[in-house]
């Protein structure tokens, strides 16, 4: 007996329109990079086009290496509500 896999997601034109943007400034800080040998400044590089909030962390420590995503800070209080 054969399993039935979902068939696979389209596209929208409105998911697509979001996407080029970010496609556009890879292309740009990659040339930048590459091929004009250019440091661009990690505010201003995509580091993932599905989560575009992704940030490059630095941990500061020698040999370590660099790691993406981004912080959170959770303050708790007594009693395990978090005010921040």
């Amino acid at each position: 007996m054969r399993r039935c896999e979902p068939p696979p997601t389209r596209w929208r034109a409105g998911q697509l329109n979001a996407l080029l943007p970010l496609v556009e400034q890879v292309i740009q800080q990659t040339t930048r990079r590459v091929l004009q040998g250019e440091k661009v400044p990690a505010s201003e590089k995509v580091v993932s086009l599905f989560e575009p909030h992704t940030a490059i962390l630095r941990k500061g420590k020698p040999g370590k290496p660099v790691e993406f995503g981004r912080l959170i800070w959770l303050d708790e209080v007594d009693g395990g509500i978090i005010t921040r």
